[in-house]
This record gives structure tokens, sequence and C-alpha cells, in this order.
């Protein structure tokens, strides 16, 4: 998974701003719990990897040879 579409995911759950500050560097934000379940079933991104969602997408592109 691309910055790019993951970026497009969170879009259709959260306003442009919102996900910005979602993607952030060092954010200290996050979804609640309701719409992180969510995300995981409609869209397969695990509640784990809110922990660290950039550290976790980095891993994503690893594994994918992006």
């Amino acid at each position: 998974m691309t910055y790019k579409e993951l970026q497009l995911i969170l879009w259709k759950y959260f306003s442009k701003s919102w996900t910005k500050h979602l993607l952030a560097k060092n954010s200290k934000k996050r979804p609640s719990d309701e719409k992180k379940y969510l995300i995981q079933d409609n869209d397969g991104i695990p509640v784990e990897a809110w922990r660290n969602i950039r550290k976790w997408l980095e891993e994503q592109q690893k594994l994918k040879g992006e």
C-alpha cells in the first residue's frame, strides 16, 4: 500500500484536513476505536497499525517491494 492509497482510504472516513493530521509525522491524533474497527473491517487496515500508522505503512511498502 502506498501513502496515496492510504490517504484515499482515509478520505472515505475523514475530511482532508483530519487525514493530514492523522498521517503527519509524530502525530498524536488517532481515530476513534469505532472508526478503527470500521476501517479494519472495510479496508483491511489493522487496529494495531494506528499505534504508528506511518511505521506500519513503511512496513507494508517493504513487504510489497514498492
